[in-house]
């Protein structure tokens, strides 16, 4: 089956309350073991990296607990994946493209928000997305952005920001030139190509996750309370 048959769903808002929750970039290598040597094994070298998350959410009341026991379910023994974002990065500390003019970008977290924002008795224009520039082949380890704010901070060290449905994060400043271009260094490399016009996602930038092997997401009751309590991990199955 070919990795991009997955079918892949949301993950419902309604339920991801993030108590604690980490997000960690892990190396993946192959090892080579000769039938002559078989106790010296040859490392190639990582291949890629993908993400790694485990989450840990707030105590759910019984509706919550009860629908994500659904989607998890409606998942089991199915080709399903599902989009995750990092909770605590749901925009960057950068400008992004612009959707704040007041300090960092973290103080606005309207969903719907596009193309403007009211702010203080009148309208201010921004986005909370831009587009790829130029195209980008696979195995890019950066991409030229446009559209965003002159002359400004675009990302810092480790804001995160997602392109072809793939989750990326910063590895150093990005800052834009006078044109509002700017080019963005990241972790890893591009796990498909990047074409121009592509968005570039900076609210909620959001990766393609299956449920580790073992780690069935259930839920452990508390039928004194009647919350429940979720420990999720997850790994990375990105587009490509």
């Amino acid at each position: 089956m070919s990795i991009d048959s997955i079918t892949t769903v949301s993950l419902p808002e309604d339920f991801y309350f993030v108590k604690n929750a980490k997000f960690q970039l892990k190396p993946v290598q192959q090892i080579f073991i000769s039938q002559y040597v078989p106790d010296m094994p040859r490392f190639s070298g990582p291949n890629f990296m993908r993400w790694v998350s485990d989450v840990e959410l707030c105590a759910l009341v019984r509706e919550e607990w009860q629908k994500y026991e659904a989607f998890v379910a409606s998942m089991q023994g199915k080709p399903y994946a599902f989009t995750l974002h990092d909770s605590a990065r749901c925009l960057p500390l950068g400008v992004g493209a612009g959707f704040d003019v007041d300090g960092p970008a973290q103080h606005w977290q309207d969903p719907d928000l596009s193309t403007q924002h009211f702010d203080d008795g009148h309208w201010v224009d921004g986005a909370t997305f831009c587009r790829v520039k130029e195209n980008a082949p696979r195995y890019a380890n950066s991409i030229v952005i446009k559209d965003v704010p002159a002359n400004s901070t675009i990302l810092k060290h480790g804001d995160h920001f997602s392109v072809g449905g793939n989750l990326y994060m910063a590895n150093g400043v990005t800052l834009s030139d006078a044109s509002g271009n700017a080019r963005i260094d990241f972790n890893w490399r591009l796990h498909k190509p990047a074409l121009s016009n592509d968005l570039v996602d900076f609210r909620k930038p959001s990766g393609r996750f299956v449920l580790i092997e073992g780690a069935d997401g259930g839920v452990q009751k508390d039928n004194v309370t009647g919350f429940g309590y979720v420990s999720m991990q997850a790994i990375e199955v990105p587009y490509k």
